[in-house]
């Protein structure tokens, strides 16, 4: 007799469905790992854009990006001209999906960093990005008082 047996044929269909399901959760992570990756490109390009609009001195002003930790939201960024975000002009916010969320600042917390008019300089600063359910997967964007802008995993 030639062909396969119920027995084989239930093993096999249920390796499949194993393999299936490691291929797809592997797949979830990945979107995921690739998300914050993105998000972490965009806001370092948000803040040379700040800066670069401070060397210009884009409408005579400082400009800066604001980070807001929201509690029971979604954490946002916005790019705003001014001398400091509360007084100053909001050009450009922009909310993290629910997927990601800033570690630093922390939770309820806000951060400004201000880059001054034609040097682009700043205070030194540091802004971390974490997926929301796993914060041991996060990008850190380092801010030096020259204002060089950079980013490492």
């Amino acid at each position: 007799m030639r062909g396969f047996t119920l027995l084989e044929l239930i093993i096999s269909i249920g390796l499949l469905v194993i393999i299936g399901s490691i291929v797809v959760l592997n797949l979830a992570g990945f979107r995921s790992q690739r998300e914050l990756e993105l998000a972490t490109e965009n806001l370092v390009a948000y803040l040379r854009d700040a800066q670069s609009r401070a060397i210009s001195q884009q409408a005579s002003s400082k400009w800066g990006v604001h980070f807001d930790a929201a509690v029971n939201d979604n954490d946002s960024y916005s790019i705003f001209s001014g001398n400091d975000y509360a007084t100053g002009s909001v050009q450009n916010k922009i909310f993290l999906p629910l997927s990601l969320k800033f570690s630093d600042p922390a939770e309820g917390t806000t951060k400004d960093i201000i880059f001054s008019k034609v040097s682009g300089a700043t205070s030194p600063a540091v802004v971390k990005l974490a997926l929301s359910g796993n914060e041991s997967s996060f990008f850190t964007i380092n801010i030096n008082a020259n204002g060089v802008i950079d980013y490492a995993k």
